[in-house]
Formats: C-alpha cells, sequence, structure tokens
C-alpha cells in the first residue's frame, strides 16, 4: 500500500469511529529545479531523503484528525488525542 493509500485508510477509520478526519490534501511531486531554487534561497541543501519525498511522493501534504471526545483510550494513549502532518 503506497502513502496516499495508508493516509486515506487511517482517515477513514477514525471517521468510521465518530471523529474528525479533515480532507487528505497531497499534491503532485516537484521538480528538481523546484528545489534547487529553494536551496539557492535557504543558503544550504537539502537532506537527501527530504528531497526525495518532494522529488517522488509529494511536495505539498495536508493530514489531520481528531478522535471523538468520548473515546475511551488505555493510560498510556491518553495523550495521543489528535495528529498532524503538513
Amino acid at each position: 500500500m503506497n502513502l496516499k493509500a495508508q493516509l486515506k485508510e487511517i482517515l477513514l477509520q477514525i471517521d468510521r469511529i465518530g471523529g474528525d478526519a479533515r480532507p487528505l490534501i497531497l499534491s503532485s511531486p516537484t521538480e528538481e529545479q523546484a528545489i534547487q531554487l529553494v536551496e539557492q534561497k535557504l543558503g544550504y541543501q537539502l537532506p537527501t531523503s527530504f528531497r526525495s519525498v518532494l522529488s517522488v511522493i509529494s511536495c505539498k501534504c495536508e493530514f489531520s484528525w481528531f478522535l471523538p471526545d468520548d473515546l475511551e483510550l488505555p493510560y498510556a494513549l491518553r495523550q495521543i488525542f489528535s495528529g498532524q502532518l503538513e
């Protein structure tokens, strides 16, 4: 299963239990030239792994969710009631 499918499945399951699953925004990858332009403006080279994400997976990602307020979680997980990836 690819990343987009995995993220969509997580949001589907959050929605299924009554949570708030925001729409997934996953843009197309970017061109090498755009990455180089950003690096020039920043004055340093981005890590290889991050460059790979931008050029192979996506140049923009919005992924967020919130569990239902009344969901009983195990004690060790009580602080994990939402998630966000941008």
